[in-house]
């Protein structure tokens, strides 16, 4: 588990569940990835909540496919292959 913010708010899928893109903590400041919640409970997730990330798997597709980076996310430009990571998250707080 490692601690990430929701930078932009959540969506509610058919299942309940929410996926959010959120920034995961690290040592160079963070990266963005897509994730969802492990299921239907908890609160709706918003801008600034703090969760609880897991990874599950690297998916090098999600990763080849991403468009570059915007700007405000990093360099414009360059793509981090981090964002191929898929996870889920955990309310914290």
């Amino acid at each position: 588990m490692l601690p990430a913010l929701v930078v932009l708010n959540a969506e509610i899928h058919g299942n309940g569940c929410q996926m959010a893109s959120v920034r995961v903590a690290s040592p160079d400041g963070g990266f963005i990835v897509s994730a969802s919640t492990s299921g239907p409970r908890g609160p709706r997730l918003q801008s600034g909540h703090f969760v609880a990330w897991h990874a599950q798997r690297y998916d090098p597709q999600v990763a080849k496919d991403t468009p570059p980076a915007h700007k405000r996310f990093g360099l414009f430009g360059l793509k981090d292959k981090r964002i191929g990571w898929v996870g889920d998250e955990r309310f914290s707080s």
